[in-house]
């Protein structure tokens, strides 16, 4: 699986949430969307091992993008329990609610790189109301990571570095679609 990840980094054909995302509702519009999850997912990819383990990280970086884009949101931290296998995998995991009540599970396509994920669960990416969450899955909440946590719960350097170059991939969008 390794092997597999480091060539199709070095080939540049990493797979991204935007081509699974299930997209429900209008705000932010879709092309936001599919920018943040799939920009997200490039820079935790950097992981030596790719993005599946994480989620965390992720949230993180998504609800810092959500908020350039003038997008109020939270990091829930709690177990996620996907179906697909004999027994739910259950495991710690982190999404996004925005303020509008939408929940994002955006880098669970990656799940199926993760050596402890069974065979069989195979969740796609989700960005929508909480009550229309697919059926493959339950997020159960611990705590919510405020953001002035982010560089004591993650490593400072990489969260710092990643956050930095969002703001740049921002700048950038925005100045190709206008």
């Amino acid at each position: 699986m390794l092997a597999r990840i480091r060539a199709e980094k070095e080939a540049g054909s990493r797979s991204l949430p935007s081509k699974s995302l299930v997209s429900i509702g209008e705000t932010p519009p879709d092309g936001v969307r599919k920018f943040l999850v799939d920009e997200c997912a490039r820079l935790v990819d950097q992981n030596w091992c790719g993005r599946s383990e994480m989620c965390v990280y992720f949230a993180v970086l998504l609800r810092h993008g959500l908020r350039l884009f003038g997008c109020a949101a939270d990091v829930e931290v709690g177990k996620g329990q996907y179906l697909g296998a004999a027994q739910p995998f259950i495991w710690d995991h982190a999404w996004v609610r925005t303020s509008t009540g939408d929940l994002i599970d955006g880098n669970v396509d990656s799940l199926i790189e993760n050596p402890v994920v069974p065979e069989g669960v195979n969740p796609v990416p989700y960005w929508g109301p909480a009550e229309s969450l697919p059926q493959d899955r339950k997020l159960l909440p611990d705590h919510v990571l405020q953001p002035e946590r982010d560089d004591i719960e993650l490593d400072e350097h990489e969260i710092t570095e990643w956050k930095a170059a969002l703001d740049e991939s921002v700048l950038e969008w925005r100045s190709q679609v206008s």
